[in-house]
């Protein structure tokens, strides 16, 4: 709306780009837009529809439209259930449709509107869109699909970061979903659902937590082989940004620049990084986000700590889908980190509080050998890691510790605490992450 002026809304036809084209003194006249209003809801517009000539005067059945599969929010509960209420006091039949994903991309009609369905057919989705300190605009998108011919069919909301919300799936075996949400409507920094989309159980509620603290790099695979070496190439490729959720990764976000060690060495040239005998290699990878939206987990920095030599055997079948030419191929025994942590929406902490934050450690997919870790060790900075302070570490299981510590008062922090975490396993492999940042205090 442009400033300055009075709140209004309007309608018209939706012309694509080129879809008409006006020579000189040629008008074009759009269709006609009819609005109605009325304070009662659609009750007070029924005596101008059944005064409509030939409308029907015998009951007719109340038709309830889901929407395509995906109710709005929780608006739809708190809509549906009302209608089907007034409709019973009126001794009315009710039923409702679901479009499913039985969606036509090209035209928006969809293909089937004969299927009935109910309140107890969906799945309740709590979303908690949590910020970097500040709420603001941002959007959520919803794919959905079904066998084949369905085609795929995307919703986008606008949303509020630092908020929580219900939305409803359709649940049913045959369609799938993939959720994807923006850090910003203005600069999106993509964070979606991994590889694998997932479908719903009928009557089931279940919890999605986005942008929740510590934003990392992302565990969730970004290749069936991310950590392969074969006798032809390897392939070292961790994914970008990801959250509280293993299953979130950012398609866009990071910028990520490398440097290689062999037995303590700098390598320059990732082409000779490799030799065929037993060495010890080190990749830091940096990651630091451009977007000056970006206030929490902007910069990361991981040490993967590993050894290896030359595979004499194909032990990750995987590997001829990103190197098709091996004939020897194996996962390395890389080890990647994920936290778990409480904080608000807006990614906030209470000063002087206590926190547990609960490191897993994982291998990737593929790998063979010994995935046990051997010890971790864990600290937090509050002035951006000018200065580290050890906290206690306790084991949780063979692959997950727990660090418990108290946080800085507000007087003694510039109101961020940023975390360094290292993990090893028997053999020596090691990973050393530090993420700046990590959340705010508050």
């Amino acid at each position: 709306m442009p400033p300055n002026t009075a709140p209004s809304f309007g309608g018209g036809g939706l012309l694509g780009s080129g879809e008409i084209r006006l020579g000189r003194g040629e008008i074009h006249r759009t269709p006609w837009t009819c609005f109605a209003w009325s304070d009662a809801g659609l009750d007070g517009l029924h005596p101008h529809l059944r005064g409509r000539r030939g409308h029907p005067g015998t009951p007719r059945p109340v038709t309830l439209n889901t929407g395509n599969g995906l109710p709005r929010d929780g608006e739809w509960i708190s809509e549906w259930r009302p209608a089907v209420s007034t409709a019973s006091r009126r001794k009315e039949s009710t039923r409702s449709y679901q479009y499913a994903g039985q969606y036509d991309w090209n035209t928006g009609i969809p293909a089937n509107l004969s299927t009935p369905s109910t309140k107890d057919d969906y799945a309740k989705v709590r979303n908690s869109f949590h910020s970097n300190g500040a709420k603001k605009t941002a959007h959520y998108v919803t794919d959905s699909w079904g066998p084949a011919p369905w085609t795929p069919a995307r919703w986008w909301r606008t949303i509020q970061l630092g908020t929580e919300r219900d939305d409803y799936r359709l649940a049913r075996p045959d369609l799938t979903y993939r959720a994807m949400v923006s850090s910003s409507r203005l600069s999106p920094s993509a964070m979606r659902m991994g590889d694998t989309a997932r479908s719903y159980r009928p009557g089931t509620s279940v919890a999605a937590h986005w942008w929740a603290p510590v934003q990392h790099p992302s565990v969730a695979p970004s290749s069936v082989c991310s950590f392969c070496r074969s006798d032809v190439g390897a392939t070292f490729d961790p994914g970008l940004g990801g959250d509280s959720d293993p299953t979130h990764s950012t398609d866009f976000g990071p910028r990520r620049a490398w440097t290689y060690y062999r037995n303590g060495e700098q390598i320059t040239n990732p082409a000779t990084l490799f030799v065929p005998e037993k060495a010890d290699y080190t990749f830091v990878s940096t990651d630091t986000h451009t977007d000056s939206e970006v206030r929490l987990g902007g910069k990361a920095v991981t040490e993967y700590g590993f050894t290896s030599a030359a595979p004499k055997s194909m032990e990750a079948p995987d590997c001829t889908s990103v190197i098709p030419q091996a004939t020897a191929c194996e996962a390395l025994p890389v080890i990647q980190l994920h936290y778990r942590m409480d904080a608000s929406l807006l990614n906030e902490v209470a000063a002087g509080t206590r926190s547990t934050i609960t490191v897993d450690a994982s291998r990737t997919k593929g790998f063979t050998g010994d995935s046990r870790m051997a010890g971790a060790r864990f600290s937090v900075s509050y002035d951006d890691g000018a200065t580290w302070n050890n906290v206690d570490v306790d084991r949780a299981d063979e692959n997950s510790f727990k660090a418990r510590f108290t946080n800085a008062e507000l007087s003694g922090s510039n109101g961020y605490v940023s975390i360094k975490a290292e993990v090893w396993d028997e053999a020596g492999n090691r990973t050393v992450q530090t993420v700046t940042r990590a959340y705010a205090l508050k």
